[in-house]
């Protein structure tokens, strides 16, 4: 069951990318902001055609470790513990995501805590989504992006959120080192 569960996924991924690579072409066309996210450590980041795609189209990527953006661990053994799962963001505006690698770089030490719980075991599922800080710095930072090509363009930026929500001292990465 487990092979066919693989396989299923693979056939599903493969569909999915011939659509990604469409869209990642037309969105150089026009100058377009494009991000694609898997763990650092997925298989898919060595495909051929995937690498193909990123280097092609002169791609970079920031990596925001779980344990910076809230991720605990939901084990019974180190329930509380951060998870250093790392994510990698594939993106063709590197500069749009520069404050997630800013913010979300684990440097091994958390005051509160005595190391990182493995992400393993029911961690694996529950590491799948995003925590709320994850969530939350992407889309500060695309807002930001927006802001930047607006002013560019001399243009208002449409409001796809209100900046109100965000707390600005969290945001604010030059007080970071």
């Amino acid at each position: 069951h487990c092979a066919d569960k693989i396989n299923d996924h693979r056939r599903i991924m493969k569909m999915m990318w011939r659509h990604f690579e469409i869209i990642a072409k037309h969105a150089g066309w026009v100058n377009a902001c494009v991000v694609n996210e898997w763990p650092l450590n997925c298989q898919y980041w060595r495909e051929p055609r995937v690498k193909r795609v990123f280097q092609n189209n002169a791609y970079d990527f920031v990596v925001a470790h779980g344990c910076m953006a809230g991720l605990r661990s939901i084990n019974k053994q180190d329930f509380g513990q951060p998870v250093k799962k790392p994510w990698k963001l594939m993106t063709n505006k590197v500069e749009y995501l520069l404050p997630m690698r800013q913010r979300f770089t684990c440097r091994g030490h958390h005051s509160w805590s005595s190391g990182h719980a493995a992400c393993a075991g029911k961690n694996t599922k529950y590491s799948e989504g995003y925590t709320e800080e994850f969530f939350r710095m992407v889309h500060f930072c695309f807002f930001e992006y927006i802001k930047k090509v607006a002013a560019r363009n001399r243009c208002e930026p449409v409001p796809t959120l209100r900046t109100d929500d965000y707390d600005d001292d969290y945001y604010d990465v030059s007080r970071l080192d």
